[in-house]
């Protein structure tokens, strides 16, 4: 098993052995993962081997913590309006694909 902490500001995504997996600002994640895609991870700078502390355990002020709660809030809102985005666009290329489909069929 692997120890992997999100240092990022936002939710990001690794690829373990079971998938794609999207961790949190400053939680850990643990299970198994290839080396290569754990190398490919650590080298975004999104990730780091092991556990760290959220900012704040770090002895930064009150400001700068809160600037950086916000920030991965609007990362999370980011995240979450690409991911339905992916949906949409997912569910407009299906419509496109049918609409060919039925003119080639009645031509």
């Amino acid at each position: 098993m692997t120890k992997v902490t999100n240092i990022s500001p936002g939710p990001r995504g690794l690829h373990a052995k079971d998938g794609l997996v999207f961790v949190d600002p400053y939680q850990v994640w643990e299970g198994e993962i290839d080396d290569s895609a754990l190398k490919s991870a650590l080298d975004t700078g999104w990730f780091t081997k092991g556990e760290k502390k959220a900012p704040g355990d770090e002895g930064d002020s009150e400001e700068v913590v809160g600037l950086k709660r916000d920030l991965a809030a609007r990362d999370q809102q980011i995240a979450e309006l690409r991911m339905k985005l992916e949906v949409s666009d997912t569910e407009i290329a299906k419509l496109k694909g049918k609409r060919a489909l039925a003119t080639t069929v009645t031509s």
